[in-house]
This record gives structure tokens, sequence and C-alpha cells, in this order.
């Protein structure tokens, strides 16, 4: 989907936020790399579509934005 930001936990949590507009979704990226104290170049920036159920995928940073 499109202007979705995908937050992973350490716990292994995985959160999905869908934003109205790329703005508002860099918005978002910008006060949550604020928040946890990350820098642009930390943050995995990457098209990301659902994986096919029962395959597994190598883990990526805490941050990661999805784009189609």
């Amino acid at each position: 989907k499109k202007n979705v930001l995908s937050l992973k936990s350490p716990t292994g949590a995985e959160y999905l936020l869908q934003t109205a507009s790329d703005e508002d979704m860099e918005r978002w990226l910008r006060r949550l790399q604020l928040a946890t104290g990350q820098s642009q170049g930390e943050v995995v920036a990457r098209s990301q579509t659902l994986p096919v159920e029962g395959s597994t995928k190598a883990k990526k940073g805490f941050f990661s934005r999805g784009k189609k």
C-alpha cells in the first residue's frame, strides 16, 4: 500500500501506519527519528510487499518505509 510506515519493536511487534500523503509520511518519519534518537542514515528506506504466507524474511531495522 502507498504511504505506509512499518514500525518493528525490539520484542518483535510490528505496527503499520498509513498516512494520507507522502508529505505526512515524511513528517511522521522525521518525528519518530527525533523521538528515538535515530539519524536519517540509520533508517531503512525500501519498497516492500507483504511476504507470502509461511515465508521468512531477514529482520530489518526498527523503522522501515514501505512504498509501492
